[in-house]
């Protein structure tokens, strides 16, 4: 922390009380899993560098939530029953459980304008007036920048489309900033990339998305298989609208080859019919 020049308020803003940091900070009091998390993540260090090691209801809580977010193509059911056992372990005073819960319940809800509200109510658990364009004056968890892309996907969808990429561009600067490890970077910046490419797209805006892409971490999308898949679907097309057909005819292919993998075939019907209708452009794979 004071190596980064990072405030004790600023560290724990949220999360616990500034007394409490002290005395983790000294060594007379060790932090529960869940804050250690979060403390580490602030700081720009995944968690996911260190062995898990809790009790319990800690584990349990732990290995549900990987269910949830890593778990595809499974009754709705079973998901909800996954959830209503995650709601059975929190506390009351588990503010970072229940920050996750709320995140990850609203996220399986089906109405947009009421994930919209759910993940407000998730964020201001631990960022009571958070203000996203001052967004670099703050340190923020894993769960706190999911749920801004989060965020930004639902304006995406709506008549605010103005604020995704108010969102999207604060996030980058984000990690632009504070420059967290690659660990954390990879399981924020893929959805972060997508979601700016998509709105550019829905905005016709297609020359951006191909400047765009010019300053993105191409690497690092290129591990989150989802994200490039979904990336690769929207800058595919921009690259044809911009009569780059060659590039865009070899993106595709990628495009639609990553979504029959991952059995997403409405994606790789519809990118199909899109290059043979406004190309006349047939991607064989």
């Amino acid at each position: 922390r004071m190596e980064q020049n990072v405030s004790q308020e600023l560290l724990c803003q949220g999360l616990c009380s500034k007394s409490k940091l002290s005395k983790i900070e000294n060594g007379s009091l060790q932090p529960d899993i869940m804050l250690s998390e979060a403390l580490l993540q602030r700081l720009g260090i995944s968690d996911r560098v260190f062995t898990f090691w809790g009790n319990q209801k800690e584990t349990r809580f732990h290995d549900l939530k990987l269910k949830v977010i890593h778990t595809h193509h499974i009754p709705e059911k079973t998901i909800s029953t996954w959830l209503n056992e995650m709601e059975q372990l929190l506390g009351k005073n588990d503010i970072l459980y229940r920050q996750e819960y709320s995140f990850l319940r609203t996220l399986n809800q089906n109405i947009p304008g009421k994930r919209i509200t759910g993940l407000m109510e998730a964020l201001q658990l631990t960022l009571k007036n958070f203000n996203i364009n001052q967004i670099c004056s703050y340190r923020l968890t894993w769960c706190e920048l999911s749920i801004l892309n989060n965020l930004a996907m639902e304006y995406c969808l709506t008549s605010q489309i103005d604020l995704c990429f108010t969102y999207t561009s604060q996030i980058i600067a984000y990690i632009k900033k504070v420059q967290p490890n690659i660990l954390l970077q990879n399981n924020i910046l893929p959805y972060t990339y997508l979601v700016h490419c998509r709105t550019l797209y829905h905005q016709n805006l297609f020359r951006q998305i191909l400047e765009f892409t010019r300053n993105v971490n191409m690497s690092l999308i290129k591990y989150n298989i989802s994200a490039y898949s979904g990336y690769l679907f929207f800058y595919s097309q921009a690259l044809g609208e911009c009569s780059s057909h060659d590039e865009a005819h070899s993106n595709a292919i990628n495009a639609y080859a990553l979504s029959e993998i991952r059995e997403y075939y409405k994606n790789s019907v519809a990118l199909k019919k899109y290059f043979n209708e406004d190309f006349s452009i047939i991607l064989n794979y």
